[in-house]
């Protein structure tokens, strides 16, 4: 991983919310630290959306896919989980589970990523003149969108405690 994206996580707790082995809807947080990702799951996730992902946005997933940075705010957007695609993801927090339920209410070139505590989504555009930006989405108008970062490098640089 980036040494920019290492640094600037290691600012602050991180905890993994996976599946709870006790109630399968439910969220269980982990302060351990999990395995990477295997690649196989993110390659099939790019086949699925037609298109790569950026390369450290790619990397972040390996190593912190279902990620929580508690405390985390970018600008005055609270950062929540960020979605992964671990077998035993939460269903809700599953980046491919996010990708199907938004179709058609973002723009088809963007992912969300994670989401702010009142549940609007932070998106990675994939493609267009903008691709590689990270925008904040208004989950009941999705038409209502805010630039926060040129790249993904640059929305974890940003993020900072409250």
């Amino acid at each position: 991983m980036p040494n920019e994206l290492t640094e600037s996580l290691s600012r602050f707790r991180l905890s993994f919310v996976l599946r709870n082995p006790a109630d399968p809807y439910g969220p269980a947080i982990f302060e351990k630290v999990v395995p990477p990702l295997p690649d196989a799951a993110i390659v099939q996730f790019e086949n699925r959306i037609g298109g790569k992902l950026p390369a450290s946005y790619r990397e972040f997933i390996s190593q912190y896919s279902d990620v929580l940075i508690h405390g985390g705010q970018f600008q005055d957007v609270s950062v929540g989980v960020f979605y992964g695609l671990r077998s035993d993801s939460v269903e809700s927090y599953r980046l491919d589970w996010k990708f199907d339920v938004t179709r058609g209410r973002v723009s088809d070139d963007w992912i969300p990523i994670t989401s702010d505590t009142g549940g609007n989504w932070i998106c990675l555009v994939l493609k267009s003149s903008n691709s590689g930006s990270i925008f904040w989405c208004d989950h009941e108008d999705p038409n209502y969108t805010e630039l926060l970062a040129r790249s993904f490098d640059d929305f974890i640089a940003g993020i900072h405690a409250p």
